[in-house]
This record gives C-alpha cells, structure tokens and sequence, in this order.
C-alpha cells in the first residue's frame, strides 16, 4: 500500500495531551510521530540514538517522551492513539479504493469496452476479452472465498479494532490458516485472554501479520531474560513498575506461571 500523505491528528486532543510538555519535548514528539507515519506505522527504532538523531534532542528529553508516549513491543516503540488513526485511514482508504474498482468494473461491464486487437476497428480482440475476463472473475471469486473466512474469523474474535488492516493481512495468510478461521479465531482469544494488561493487546492486524498464532505456549525466556523474570516474581514487581509493565505486556498466562513456578516462594 502506499504512503497516506496526510497525518490525521484532533488538534484539542493534541494540544490537552501535551500542555505540559515543554517546546523542545513538544517538538521532540511530533517529530517521532511523523517519522513514525511516514514509515506507515510500523514503529520506530529503539536505538536510541537514532532517534536522537530523528529528533535533534537530548537523549533525556528523548527517552521522557517515549516513557509516557510510547509503547515497546517486538523492538520497536509505538504510538496507540496514532496506531488507531493510521489504521482508521487505512480502513477508509481501502474502501474508496474497492468503490473505485467496483465502479469501474461496473462501466467496463456496461459499455463492453475491450483491450483492442490494434488495428484501431473497435472491435477487439475475442480471446483477449476472454482471458481478461476469466482473470478478472477467478481474482474476484478468490478474494470473496478468502473475505468470507475473515468474517467468521471476525465474528469469532474477541477484540475487533482495525478491521480493514486485519483482512488485508488476513489475506496474506497461507491457504492452510485462511481457511481455517474458527481455530485462529480461537487461538487469538486464547492469547487475548491470557494477558496481563490488555491496554497492550495487540490487534488482530498486528498479531495476524506478525504470525502469532505459531507463538502460542513459547516459553517467558523469548521475551523475558532469567534475571528479569526472577526480579519480577520475587519483588512483586508486575503491577508497580512501569519498567516491567512495559517488560510484560505481551506475556500470557501460562508464561507468568512458568516464572512462578521457577522463581515463586518454595
């Protein structure tokens, strides 16, 4: 898809969520959002001093910013009020585009316009016709089949954000997981249900991209490393720090427990 060359932002909301930012911390943000729209989302870096190069700030004032702004999850920091408007966009970009394609196909039908044969008579080619024609009904049939087991798959889910990026996605699914919305319908709410702080779930779009339905019951030592995991379960550090909060948001239940088990009070 490309680039959406407009940065949706409620200039209110903005301005109230950022009042007590200073000028350099305010530019320091929008220039990490921008960048991050620019690269549709997909998060930004966490080297951090390649944003520190992105925003021509202190590494301070930087890392301030992505404290209360932002969210790590697989490397990379994300925004979730702009991950919601960049997705809504997408949605509303998508469906124009579809509008788009069923007007023209609409004409195309209506006037039995052809790819001509060259001679400049008007009439065509017949087999040219033909093999368009077959192409363009086998592409539409496929794309109903695969759209019709994204329902079911969205039906079924129990967090429904982002629709439009979730079929997009869903689509790039091998055959074997397109057709079988029910069980990776199941297996997203299992992995929802399993979270700890589900202010960090991630969408279906993101979790249908990123495969995560080949993820469910790895192990904490994937995400977690031993000295973490063992702070954590001895200090009780799982609702009271923010560094560990943010170190957890993508764990499951059956995670958390593995650290219990290993780490808890014998």
């Amino acid at each position: 898809m490309s680039k959406l060359p407009k940065m949706y932002i409620y200039a209110d909301t903005f301005l109230a969520d950022t009042q007590d930012l200073s000028d350099t911390e305010f530019g320091c943000y929008c220039r990490l959002l921008m960048f991050n729209w620019g690269k549709n989302c997909n998060g930004l870096p966490s080297d951090i001093e390649k944003l520190k190069r992105i925003t021509h700030s202190l590494e301070s004032v930087l890392k301030g910013i992505l404290e209360e702004f932002f969210y790590l999850e697989e490397d990379k920091y994300h925004n979730k009020k702009q991950l919601s408007e960049y997705n809504k966009a997408v949605e509303f970009q998508e469906l124009q585009s579809e509008k788009g394609r069923l007007g023209a196909e609409k004409r195309w039908n209506s006037t039995g316009i052809s790819t001509g044969n060259g001679t400049g008579n008007g009439k065509g080619n017949d087999r040219t016709i033909a093999t368009n024609t077959i192409t363009s009904t086998n592409t539409i049939t496929n794309n109903n089949t695969i759209y019709k087991h994204f329902e079911i798959f969205w039906d079924n889910v129990s967090y429904k954000i982002s629709k439009g990026q979730a079929k997009k996605n869903y689509s790039k699914l091998s055959k074997d997981w397109i057709k079988d919305p029910e069980n990776l319908a199941k297996l997203y709410n299992e992995y929802y249900s399993n979270l700890k702080d589900r202010q960090f779930a991630q969408h279906p779009s993101t979790w249908l991209n990123a495969e995560g339905f080949l993820n469910e019951g790895v192990s904490y030592k994937g995400t977690l490393s031993d000295d973490d995991a063992k702070n954590i379960i001895l200090k009780s550090k799982w609702e009271t720090s923010k560094k560990y909060g943010k170190l957890l948001h993508n764990l499951t239940q059956n995670q958390f427990n593995e650290m219990e088990t290993l780490y808890g009070e014998k």
